[in-house]
């Protein structure tokens, strides 16, 4: 290709287009860098709001559980305590939880068992059945035991055929070790 500018030109003409080419270039990058610096404001502004919610978060939970394991701590010493009185003035329950356990048929799951002495010592169990029939199994087999005096089973606790929710008191015999 023939040039027909004078070389003085032609050297002004090269150094113009690559300063406009730099200037231009160099805006492209700025507007690139702060195109993307403006996207991820809201990503830096959400990320922040969710530590502090996380922080916040851990930090109810931590004194949550310590004040947890505190009550537990508590609960257990009541427990411990009232075990020992129990001891002292009744005979042993361990049998008798046996038994429990022993005439549990499958189907049967125990949420609660609780062990007061009143007039007399007695049960009070709660508990799911998976089928009336388990739930009538596990009533005979109690009041099978030597053991217990009395099992209640309120009639109440029958209606549903399955999935049963039931609450049994047994009566503790006196005679028994």
């Amino acid at each position: 290709m023939i040039n027909l500018l004078p070389q003085r030109q032609l050297r002004r003409a090269r150094r113009e287009y690559r300063l406009r080419l730099a200037t231009l270039s160099s805006l492209a990058l700025a507007l690139i860098l702060g195109s993307s610096a403006a996207f991820l404001v809201p990503s830096f502004l959400f990320a922040r709001i969710e530590r502090g919610t996380a922080l916040a978060t851990y930090e109810r939970l931590k004194v949550t559980l310590n004040g947890g394991a505190l009550e537990d701590s508590r609960t257990l010493s009541r427990t411990a305590e009232l075990l020992e009185m129990v001891e002292q003035k009744s005979a042993s329950v361990l049998p008798h939880v046996r038994q429990l356990l022993r005439a549990r048929p499958q189907g049967v799951s125990l949420s609660r068992v609780a062990f007061e002495v009143r007039e007399h010592a007695q049960f009070s169990i709660t508990g799911v059945a998976e089928t009336r029939d388990a739930l009538l199994m596990f009533r005979d087999q109690l009041r099978d035991y030597d053991g217990f005096e009395t099992v209640e089973l309120p009639i109440g606790n029958l209606a549903k055929a399955t999935a049963i929710e039931f609450s049994l008191t047994i009566v503790v015999a006196p005679s028994t070790p």
